[in-house]
């Protein structure tokens, strides 16, 4: 292999084309037109930009939309204190010095909205790095997957619970994982599922699989004659994990709720906690909402939407605007079945390209079991 090949294929230079990519995200992306969009893009930013200016000491950090005054005078807040705290409060770090200035504010929370999306990025390809031998194809699939429609729709959204809990923290959690299988580094998981559920909840919806997956087959895969001494050895660190986050969770709700019961509601129940009513809506235990949402929530309409979804999302934004499926607003059409079917294809293809070759990378501890049998029996 030529010198230039080596160079070429060296995770380094990998690095480097990644993050001089990236920059076309603030260089091409830094305008009115690419905020000020059809739909609901700017309306979420200003409320999140307004919740993360509300947040002082004077309110208890509560998290509020607006302040607006009763008939008699007294002032009651429009609530939105469901999430953790940690995405509105590194927005409101931002904007400190910009405090006479709305158009300033707007310019720097999409900046750190814009921060977030390539930090996710940067953690997707060093991922990618340790589960394929070819910093090449790492870098490829990196930029396959943040070039979707969807990526560049929201990655300067400002609403902590899309680019920061969704994508950076989820993927953070998924660059620990990497690291504990196959450097067994447990710790430095531990410490970025805290992270991640600073900025929000759906690191859950990675963790749950994870953590049920390992159990079962750290199960499956112990010998029986040492089943019974060694269970524990081999699903500790699972329960661990949950547990953590389980708790960390349960800390930050706890809370959330505290604050705005003593905030608001201290002569009323739990009940009537608006997070609380926001709780039940998610659960599916509130049937005025149900009922609203029927069409929306029944099986088949829903399965057909994410279908049309991960179609949309399977190829990139400039793929869709060569070919012609995009609509007059900018979003991708994508009705057609054929569409859907070759996106989620083509998607399949690469992740089972990838599984076959790492059956075992997110599952089995570094080692296998070996390594847990013989740290068992270490003094």
């Amino acid at each position: 292999m030529t010198r230039f090949a080596v160079l070429f294929h060296s995770r380094t230079v990998s690095l480097f084309l990644l993050l001089l990519a990236l920059s076309s995200v603030f260089l091409f992306g830094n305008d009115r037109h690419t905020f000020y969009r059809p739909g609901h893009h700017s309306y979420i930013s200003l409320e999140s930009l307004a919740i993360a200016r509300n947040l002082s000491p004077h309110h208890n950090f509560l998290m509020f939309k607006r302040q607006p005054l009763t008939e008699r005078g007294k002032p009651y807040y429009i609530l939105y204190n469901r999430f953790p705290i940690g995405g509105y409060a590194l927005i409101k770090l931002a904007i400190l010095p910009f405090a006479e200035s709305l158009s300033a504010q707007i310019h720097v929370a999409r900046i750190l909205m814009l921060l977030f999306f390539c930090a996710a990025a940067v953690l997707a390809y060093l991922s990618l790095c340790r589960l394929t031998p070819q910093p090449l194809i790492a870098l490829t699939a990196t930029l396959l997957a943040f070039s979707s429609y969807y990526s560049l729709y929201y990655n300067d959204l400002i609403y902590p619970h899309v680019t920061m809990a969704f994508l950076f923290g989820t993927l953070l959690v998924f660059h620990g994982m990497v690291l504990f299988v196959q450097d067994g580094r447990f710790l430095q998981l531990l410490v970025k599922v805290c992270v991640a559920l600073l900025l929000g909840w759906p690191v859950y919806a990675l963790l749950l699989p994870y953590m049920v997956g390992g159990v079962v087959r750290a199960i499956k895969e112990t010998p029986k004659s040492s089943r019974h001494s060694s269970i524990w050895t081999l699903c500790r660190c699972y329960v661990i994990l949950g547990g953590v986050s389980l708790l960390f969770g349960c800390v930050i709700l706890t809370v959330n709720f505290t604050n705005e019961y003593h905030t608001l509601y201290r002569h009323v129940g739990l009940t009537s906690l608006p997070s609380f009513a926001s709780m039940r809506r998610r659960l599916g235990a509130d049937q005025r909402f149900n009922a609203r949402y029927a069409h929306n929530l029944a099986w088949q309409p829903f399965l057909e939407e994410q279908f049309r979804r991960l179609g949309q999302m399977s190829f990139p934004y400039v793929v869709l605007e060569t070919i012609g499926l995009l609509k007059d607003d900018g979003t991708p059409q994508g009705d057609g079945p054929w569409f859907v079917i070759i996106g989620i294809a083509m998607s399949g293809a690469c992740g089972i390209g990838l599984a076959r070759g790492r059956s075992r990378m997110l599952l089995t501890p570094p080692g296998g079991l070996r390594f847990l049998l013989v740290a068992a029996d270490a003094p």
